[in-house]
């Protein structure tokens, strides 16, 4: 070039893809020497231009063009200078502008080293740090326009996602989340290390709501500990909503249910089901409501049942005999007749204890143990009896037998077989408490007259 300098400084600095720098058109008038090629592996330069960072005597010392060479190191000649690569503004000290993606490359050489690129896509407005040696060029970092950061994804949908390469980012209620942590089969998701104990509870992580803490991961003595804050419930849940088992303040376990029975350390609101044995080093100690509040819970009528096979359907409190005919299992009936020989029981829909072939049940509504084919017959104890009026007015200690009505019992004014004894006055048809003591009766005017002829 010869006359005055150029009118544009475009590409005056140029980075190639194979890593090497290239001067172009770096020329400010007509002292510059024709183009010569030097150290053709670290830089070159072309246009007409001279091929040295310094003056006339080439080779360290003198500064031209904005750079200088001293012989180890290659600078700005002024210090508030800026690079620009692609762009004739630089907005920084060095700035690498594309109309695509603008990239700058870190190679180590050697054994082991790898190639690294930091990209700033235009398109998608990500920052990403990219392993070129890879196979496939994964991107390992990146930052959206959002201000998520990605490492192992370039679609961050958290403020921290972290996700192993071709795992899924993990899908939480559909609502913004800080962290997320995705692995393939065979990686753990997240690891906590504490080397040295802060407290006699070392605290791994911490769980707090605007409105405090809450609860925490941590060790003590050996244990894996999950704990709630001071004041805090800890809780099970499935189906996101659903409460499995809650621990209160106070200790007390919940499992399917809202509060804590009075005095009960366990509260159940189920079933319970076991395959081994169930011990109480202080005993089975149970509670029988006789109030009739239904909000506590049902009435327990105080006595032990069996399950009988039923030739009838039967409801709670039909006085019941034995069939006399061969059954595959012991089978009843209402009562039909007056003091009918083979009283057995009352049925019972509350019992205290329940065998139920092989199977036993304590205190509580079993009411859907009676079927139409089967019964469960109080045995021992007091349950409630229905009564008619056919033998007059019942008061307490009148024994019972078998009336004409079925399944209904009467006071017993003759020698037969008895149920047991009233335990309340009664004056008309209804139900009634009763003592189950099965029998025989004598009146007291018969068992005189026996005892006089067994003394004659």
């Amino acid at each position: 070039m010869t006359g005055g300098p150029p009118t544009t400084f475009e590409n005056l600095l140029q980075l190639e893809a194979d890593g090497k720098l290239r001067i172009k058109a770096l020329c400010l008038g007509t002292v510059f020497a024709p183009v010569i090629t030097q150290n053709p592996d670290n830089l070159s330069s072309e246009g007409d231009c001279r091929n040295s960072w310094s003056g006339t005597g080439g080779g360290g010392g003198g500064g031209i063009s904005g750079w200088v060479d001293d012989g180890a190191i290659v600078r700005l000649a002024t210090a508030s200078d800026s690079v620009g690569i692609g762009t004739a503004s630089p907005g920084a000290k060095l700035d690498i502008t594309d109309t695509a993606t603008a990239r700058l490359r870190l190679s180590a050489g050697g054994t082991g080293g790898r190639i690294y690129e930091l990209e700033s896509f235009t398109t998608s407005g990500l920052f990403g740090i990219s392993d070129i040696t890879a196979s496939g060029t994964p991107t390992r970092f990146v930052i959206n326009s959002s201000g998520n950061v990605g490492i192992g994804t370039i679609n961050p949908s958290a403020l921290l996602s972290v996700v192993k390469s071709g795992a899924p980012e993990p899908s939480v209620l559909g609502v913004p989340t800080a962290l997320k942590v995705g692995t393939l089969t065979g990686t753990i998701p997240l690891a906590l290390r504490q080397n040295a104990a802060e407290s006699a509870t070392p605290t791994l992580a911490w769980f707090e709501t605007a409105s405090g803490g809450l609860g925490f991961l941590g060790t003590a003595s050996n244990t894996f500990v999950v704990g709630a804050a001071t004041g805090k419930q800890l809780a099970l849940r499935v189906n996101l909503s659903t409460t499995g088992m809650t621990i209160d303040t106070s200790g007390n376990v919940l499992v399917g249910a809202q509060n804590p029975a009075p005095g009960a350390k366990l509260t159940v609101g189920g079933d319970i089901f076991t395959l081994g044995k169930m011990r109480a080093l202080l005993g089975f100690n149970g509670k029988c409501r006789t109030d009739g509040d239904v909000a506590d819970g049902p009435v327990c009528n105080q006595d032990l049942a069996e399950a009988f096979a039923s030739a009838e359907p039967t409801e709670p409190g039909d006085l019941v005999v034995l069939m006399p005919q061969a059954k595959a299992t012991p089978t009843v009936r209402k009562s039909a007749q007056p003091y009918e020989g083979l009283l057995v029981g009352v049925v019972s829909s509350n019992p205290g204890l329940v065998f139920d072939h092989g199977e036993t049940y304590l205190a509580g509504d079993n009411s859907n143990l009676i079927t139409k084919d089967k019964t469960i017959v109080a045995a021992v104890g007091r349950v409630s009896l229905k009564v008619s009026m056919e033998n007059g007015p019942i008061a307490v200690g009148d024994p019972l037998t078998s009336s004409s009505k079925l399944g209904i019992a009467m006071k017993a004014t003759k020698a037969g077989k008895i149920i047991g004894y009233a335990l309340e006055n009664a004056d008309k048809d209804g139900k009634i408490l009763i003592w189950l003591q099965p029998g025989m009766y004598i009146p007291d005017n018969l068992l005189e007259q026996l005892n006089q002829l067994q003394s004659k």
